[in-house]
C-alpha cells in the first residue's frame, strides 16, 4: 500500500459504521471469508453508477478483496470474486471494475489471474 492510505485513529469505528450500513443495502454486497470460525478475508462489492449521459449507466465495483497473509493462494479470493460475479450477474450487471494500487504486486497478480485488464490510469501528485 502506498503511505497515503494510513487508517486514521477513528478510522477502525468508521469503517465498521460503513460496513455495517452496507451489509443491509441493497445496492452492496459484502462477504465474510470463514475458515473453522476465523475470518481470513472480506470483500466489498457495490453497484455505482456513471452520469446519465452516458449509455451504460450502472456498473459493478469491487472495493476490496482481502485475504489474510496466511490464506491468500488458498482460493479464498478466488471463491469470493465467484460469488461476486453472480451477485452482479443476478442484478444484471454486465460490466466489472476495480482499483488496485500500481506498487500492491500481490494484489495485481490476483487481478490479472482473473483476467480484469487495464481501463484507466489514475494519477496523483503530493503537495
Amino acid at each position: 500500500m502506498d503511505s497515503y492510505d494510513t487508517m486514521g485513529i477513528h478510522g477502525p469505528s468508521e469503517m465498521r459504521t460503513q460496513l455495517e450500513a452496507l451489509i443491509t443495502d441493497d445496492s452492496a454486497l459484502v462477504l465474510v471469508a470463514l475458515k473453522v470460525n476465523r475470518v481470513i478475508g472480506y470483500s466489498v462489492s457495490l453497484i455505482s453508477q456513471r452520469p446519465s449521459f452516458f449509455d451504460n449507466t450502472e456498473f459493478g465495483f469491487i472495493s476490496d478483496i482481502a485475504v489474510t497473509t496466511e490464506e491468500r493462494r488458498n482460493g479464498a479470493g478466488r471463491m469470493m470474486l465467484d460469488q461476486i460475479i453472480g451477485w452482479f450477474k443476478s442484478k444484471q450487471i454486465n460490466r466489472v471494475e476495480t482499483s488496485v494500487t500500481a506498487m500492491n504486486n500481490i494484489g495485481n497478480a490476483f487481478w490479472d489471474k482473473q483476467g480484469f485488464r487495464d481501463y484507466e490510469r489514475v494519477l496523483y501528485l503530493d503537495l
